[in-house]
């Protein structure tokens, strides 16, 4: 009967592995910067929004008038 000698990783195993969770990191970090950006340019795009509403008579905002 042959004995298992690997009892643990290996130094290639181990590698492999911290390289592919490297990589996921990498793609989780690129991801959030992305939505980063994409909210500010989203906030950016509403501020402009509203600052056109304001500028635009017809948008005003008008108090009832009392007579």
């Amino acid at each position: 009967m042959k004995k298992s000698r690997q009892k643990s990783f290996t130094i290639l195993e181990s590698i492999i592995a911290l390289g592919i969770f490297a990589l996921i990191v990498l793609i989780i970090q690129f991801a959030i910067q992305y939505i980063k950006k994409e909210k500010q340019t989203t906030n950016t795009i509403n501020f402009q929004r509203m600052l056109l509403q304001l500028e635009d008579p017809s948008r005003s905002y008008r108090w009832a008038q009392t007579k």
